[in-house]
């Protein structure tokens, strides 16, 4: 998502072990087969084309924090 290109997963890895499944919100390496794979970029989401994700304008997160050298305040960018 958003781009609608179709592609297939055909590896999947974490740590340089391979898994089986990953859930949301895991670091993984996938291997990708698809028509043209230079069009994904950092942020894009891969979904089921079946089962595809809503798209929203806004949503609620509640973010934890460990020990910052600096205080989080409104324009802060995360790296």
């Amino acid at each position: 998502m958003p781009l609608g290109e179709i592609c297939t997963v055909k590896s999947l890895m974490s740590h340089g072990e391979y898994m089986e499944w990953a859930v949301g919100g895991d670091n993984v390496d996938l291997g990708l087969t698809g028509p043209d794979l230079n069009v994904f970029h950092v942020g894009d989401v891969l979904c089921d084309p079946e089962r595809p994700i809503p798209v929203r304008s806004k949503f609620r997160a509640q973010i934890l924090v460990f020990a910052l050298p600096i205080p989080i305040t409104k324009g802060f960018q995360v790296g």
